[in-house]
């Protein structure tokens, strides 16, 4: 069995709006650090579609267990916020 693995190439996200250019923040609650091509998550809201980045697939995986954002965490019928949804679970 070979065990190599094709490498994944991440990049980072920058925003051109601003005059100077810059790196999009992860978009997890208390996260700093840079958000990465590779973990976005586009939603619409009515007409207008909105983008999340990510600095990893497990703050990807917490964002959308908690409900695809904070209006709508209260509707998770009892899942706490930042748990991560069965299958990205670590095993004990």
């Amino acid at each position: 069995m070979d065990k190599r693995r094709h490498a994944i190439i991440q990049r980072k996200v920058i925003n051109f709006d601003k005059f100077d250019p810059a790196a999009v923040m992860c978009a997890w609650d208390d996260c700093e650090r840079p958000g990465y091509e590779l973990y976005k998550v586009p939603t619409r809201r009515g007409v207008q579609t909105m983008t999340y980045v990510f600095c990893t697939e497990r703050h990807r995986q917490y964002w959308i267990a908690a409900g695809q954002g904070p209006e709508t965490a209260a509707r998770n019928q009892g899942r706490v916020h930042g748990m991560l949804p069965p299958g990205h679970r670590p095993t004990l």
